[in-house]
């Protein structure tokens, strides 16, 4: 949906999966936008930031 794995140093799998793309524009369009806003929804600024500070808030009641 958002993008291909492979194992580190699957170099010929790598291949492949950018051979796919680079040859299937319209699934590499779809590809992008499905991993644009995934990422944008799960990291967006206003999200993350509370989610650190409640980590460090965590992390500072434990260590007093």
């Amino acid at each position: 949906k958002t993008g291909y794995l492979a194992d580190v140093g699957d170099v010929e799998a790598m291949g492949r999966y950018a051979t796919e793309l680079v040859s299937d524009p319209a699934k590499l369009k779809v590809m992008g936008e499905s991993a644009r806003f995934e990422a944008q929804s799960r990291f967006c600024a206003s999200s993350i930031i509370e989610n650190y500070i409640a980590y460090y808030a965590r992390v500072l009641e434990r260590s007093s």
